[in-house]
């Protein structure tokens, strides 16, 4: 794979995390296998990354303490035609605790103990002014060994040393961290310090003992605002053979305001040693109750942030991103969307107050160019207690199908707006992608719970057992049934599509692979009109499959800088169109897969969704800056002013069959409808 400054022989890469990939290589010279970081290739143009890249191994070199992973070496590689930075450490054994959760979840004596390491190496990194920022299970190896565990904090890749002004990481905006593991002041924007570690890690250590974060949610905007607004459970609540004291620690430790929490990883860690030492019974009565209580109720009741029900303990919940993946939709039998991964870079969601999201907004009138106008349809539909992941119209125009981080999908009839019938349950996770067969009778639902299920339209009732994609616990964001009915398309966390036999529900050959993206779900499938060509994303860019053969067709894609979480096949098949969260949107000669034209841009934000209308005139394009855009496709310009209203990320639109209606789902809760 190469060799970097004459020394380092790379061997196989291990994983991606959010400054590098990280590669098995052999140190020529002292003769030992050692973990290489490198820039990912599209980086290495971006000074600033670069720079970033840097400090990291500034600040990495400088710790040395058994619970972190020993930095050998730093260098730059210059015998190539880029200069490639890269440092070297120590190759760690075991797995991460992510996979420990997976697999063989640890007792909560156990969790102590793990806990107690990692902050054991948080007081040295602290004691050298460096806040970690990105404590999560995926940054924590634990190896096993004759009954000892051994524990290193891994990746300061987001490091930041706190005698650097705050605005050398943050002048642009950019938040640091993952949603699961944020702490409040993270999540909104404000500056941090070592106490922001604390939180971090009293939720890796909630997870542990009750076998989910603190804030399972249904997107990352979700989750963000309960860490800001929301207290959640007591974990004694969703394990009940916990002693107390446990409630007592993670209620300090995920206290709103640092001042409330441990004021260093001492006291917290002794904490845990001190109570862990004594003898106690489970749910004994040790002490003064926690400052745990019910979430907060607000006053609207189209928010998404409800506290879900309680899992069974331990049971695995989609691994963070890394990788939090934000539900998506479909719509037709072309159209895909899911807007995940990433909260966006510029904006993430911060607070907004209850009377804000409630308020009604007065029916909008825009005058479209060609002097068509889009009217907002009545009062948005509201009803689900989780962000709208996707809105699909049945192939007669008469229903639309909405999914939601709720767990259900509702039925609506289009003419009336009135609901059909009891909500569609069944799914242990939020729903991430709704669409129905071209007769309508049946509809298809991925969720954040691994599977597919498919439903009967006409008695809401459920068709056989899910459709279960086989690999680590996560959301099946991508689905799409072929123009003939006969064969659904999915993609899931391990990295795959699969085609399913409808009628049998049995996998159509074996599931297309080679995707480089290691890092995310597939979440974007979409069939050609002519059911011949599969397409579906690898991260900034687009495979194209032979469903016939299951064999790539030629390069993947490439142009977008950001990851692609939606892609819309033209009515004619011809062109494709894709967005990013770059901002932009491009359009694809399928049959030469090269670009048409420059990228479209317009949207301040990452682009979440793409639609074609169903005489292709018109292209539909949902953004994190909560509008949606209208595009003429033969003049790649915008047709009239953005329709605006959704208090939250747009992540979800379609057309209806006739063209006459587009509805637009956001992470609001809500979903409006437009008279074009």
């Amino acid at each position: 794979m190469g060799v970097l400054s004459g020394r380092y022989e790379l061997l196989e890469p291990l994983g991606r995390g959010g400054m590098g990939v990280v590669y098995r290589a052999r140190d020529r010279e002292l003769e030992r296998i050692v973990a290489v970081k490198v820039l990912p290739a599209q980086m290495l143009r971006d000074e600033d990354f670069r720079a970033r890249f840097r400090r990291e191994a500034r600040a990495a070199a400088g710790l040395s303490h058994p619970n972190i992973a020993t930095v050998y070496d730093i260098g730059e590689d210059t015998e190539g035609a880029e200069p490639v930075p890269y440092l070297v450490m120590e190759l760690v054994e075991g797995g991460t605790l992510a996979d420990l959760l997976r697999q063989t979840p640890p007792t909560p004596d156990e969790a102590g103990r793990i806990v107690a390491a990692v902050l054991e190496a948080l007081e040295h990194s602290h004691e050298r002014e460096i806040v970690h920022r990105d404590i999560k299970p995926a940054n924590i190896m634990v190896h096993r060994a004759g009954g000892r565990v051994r524990v290193k904090v891994m990746d300061f890749g987001i490091a930041k040393l706190m005698s650097e002004t705050a605005t050398r990481l943050t002048a642009t905006g950019t938040r640091i961290g993952t949603p699961s593991y944020m702490s409040p002041e993270q999540a909104d924007g404000k500056p941090t310090d070592a106490r922001s570690d604390l939180y971090s890690t009293g939720c890796v250590l909630y997870e542990m003992l009750t076998g989910r974060p603190p804030f399972p949610g249904g997107s990352p905007a979700v989750v963000l605002f309960q860490h800001i607004h929301k207290t959640p459970p007591p974990p004694s609540q969703l394990n009940p053979a916990l002693a107390s004291f446990w409630d007592r620690i993670l209620a300090t430790a995920l206290a709103k305001d640092p001042q409330e929490r441990h004021q260093d990883a001492i006291a917290m860690r002794q904490a845990i040693e001190t109570n862990s030492a004594a003898p106690h019974l489970p749910g004994a009565a040790d002490g003064p109750a926690p400052a745990f209580g019910p979430p907060t109720r607000l006053d609207s009741p189209t928010l998404a942030e409800t506290t879900s029900p309680a899992p069974t303990p331990h049971a695995p919940d989609p691994p963070g991103r890394g990788a939090q993946a934000v539900p998506g939709s479909a719509t037709d039998g072309h159209v895909v969307a899911a807007p995940r991964r990433v909260l966006t870079r510029r904006r993430l969601f911060t607070g907004l107050g209850a009377a804000g999201l409630a308020v009604a907004l007065p029916v909008a009138y825009y005058a479209l160019s060609r002097g068509d106008t889009a009217t907002l349809l009545g009062e948005p539909l509201t009803g689900h207690n989780g962000g709208v992941g996707s809105v699909a119209f049945s192939p007669d125009g008469k229903i639309l199908a909405v999914g939601s981080g709720d767990n259900t999908v509702r039925l609506w009839d289009v003419a009336t707006r009135a609901l059909l019938g009891r909500p569609l349950t069944g799914h242990d996770g939020g729903v991430s992608a709704v669409v129905f067969g071209p007769d309508g009778k049946i509809l298809a639902s991925g969720s954040y719970d691994n599977t597919v299920r498919l439903w009967d339209v006409a008695t809401n009732a459920s068709i056989g057992d899910p459709l279960t994609h086989h690999g680590p616990p996560g959301p099946v964001s991508a689905v799409a049934f072929s123009p003939d009915g006969r064969t659904l398309a999915t993609g899931g966390s391990d990295q795959t599509v699969r085609l399913w036999d409808v009628a049998t529900r049995n996998p159509v050959g074996r599931p297309l692979t080679g995707h480089d993206n290691a890092m995310d779900a597939i979440s974007v499938v979409a069939f050609s009109p002519d059911g011949k060509i599969l397409v579906a994303d690898d991260g900034d860019t687009v495979r194209l499959w032979d469903v016939a053969t299951h064999t790539s067709l030629g390069r993947p894609l490439t142009g977008h800088a950001d990851w692609v979480g939606s892609v819309a096949f033209s009515p004619d098949g011809r062109t494709l169109a894709t967005g990013s969260g770059d901002d932009t949107v491009r359009l694809w000669d399928v049959a030469t897969r090269s670009p048409i034209g420059r990228p479209l841009t317009g949207h301040n934000d990452d682009v979440s969704v793409v639609a074609f209308s169903p005489d292709g005139k018109t292209l539909a394009t949902g953004s994190y800056g909560d509008t949606v855009r209208l595009w003429d496709v033969a003049t790649r310009t915008t047709v009239g002013r953005p329709l605006t209203g959704h208090a939250d990320s747009v992540g979800s639109v379609a057309f209806s069959p006739d063209r006459k209606i587009l509805a637009s789902g956001g992470r609001d809760g809500t979903v409006r409808l437009w008279q074009l």
